[in-house]
């Protein structure tokens, strides 16, 4: 499971894309045999996103990208 968020910010005068920005977390869930991941959840020892999980448990980590 991850979060992502996308904005672009138009002029309006010219119907042009003045700037476009995404941000995204790192993937978190079940780490068994996902090296990327961040441990989630407690659907079992590795993680594993169920019902009632709160995510992440911890500071939320994010790459932001702009255009």
């Amino acid at each position: 499971m991850y979060a992502a968020a996308y904005v672009r910010r138009y002029n309006r005068a010219a119907g042009t894309l003045a700037e476009a920005k995404s941000m995204k977390t790192m993937v978190y869930g079940d780490v068994h045999n996902f090296g990327a991941r961040l441990h989630a959840g407690t659907g079992s020892g590795t993680g594993g996103i169920q019902d009632g999980d709160a995510i992440p448990s911890g500071a939320m980590a994010a790459a932001s990208t702009a255009s």
